[in-house]
């Protein structure tokens, strides 16, 4: 089951309906694992979901199945995993000849140009890196890190100023300035909308 629907979030399902089949749940947020955790849950898998976890959490269901445990405690399981979760704390970049760091405290946001993935840090330089934006939607903290469309992943602090869009979309504004128009894809405003309530 996918945590976030077009009408809202999945949970209120439940409030209306009891359900007592096993659920899977995705989401590329992690913040929602307590409430998966109140409900008949087998696992939490992040999205972009792929095959290796998904099969895991079907074994887990048929290892629970079989032998009638509660299904709750290997969630509690996922959670602590969650909650030791390593986000990326530094990036190695190469400028010319020389090679530095750069802490996360200091990245702006990334954009994708082609084939290349490249860092913005706070003053404004620019740093290819090895690491296309789907990899790095996985290593970037989600409370600080949002993807707003296919080319573009924005730091909240790095948001200076945001505007209603056509079609009901949003434009930001970085600081640093990016030089191309940073509009927040039509599909990912309501989780957009989401990231900036906390």
């Amino acid at each position: 089951m996918d945590i976030h629907l077009a009408d809202g979030l999945c949970f209120r399902i439940f409030d209306e309906v009891e359900i007592k089949t096993p659920i899977i749940f995705t989401t590329a947020y992690d913040q929602y694992a307590i409430q998966a955790f109140k409900v008949n849950s087998v696992d939490y898998l992040l999205k972009p979901v792929n095959k290796y976890d998904l099969a895991q959490s079907i074994d887990k269901f048929k290892e629970v199945h079989n032998k009638s445990e509660s299904v709750d405690y290997f969630l509690m399981d996922a959670i602590g995993e969650m909650q030791e979760k390593k986000f990326q704390k530094r990036f190695m970049v190469a400028k010319g000849d020389q090679i530095k760091t750069i802490l996360i405290e200091d990245v702006a946001y990334f954009f994708a140009e082609g084939k290349y993935a490249f860092l913005v840090d706070k003053p404004g330089e620019r740093y290819l890196i090895d690491f296309s934006l789907e990899n790095l939607v996985q290593k970037l903290d989600p409370e600080n890190f949002f993807r707003v469309n296919r080319q573009v992943i924005v730091k909240l602090d790095s948001i200076k100023a945001m505007h209603t869009w056509f079609k009901r979309r949003i434009k930001l504004d970085l600081n640093p300035t990016f030089e191309k128009e940073t509009i927040v894809a039509s599909e990912r405003v309501k989780d957009f909308k989401e990231w900036l309530n906390q």
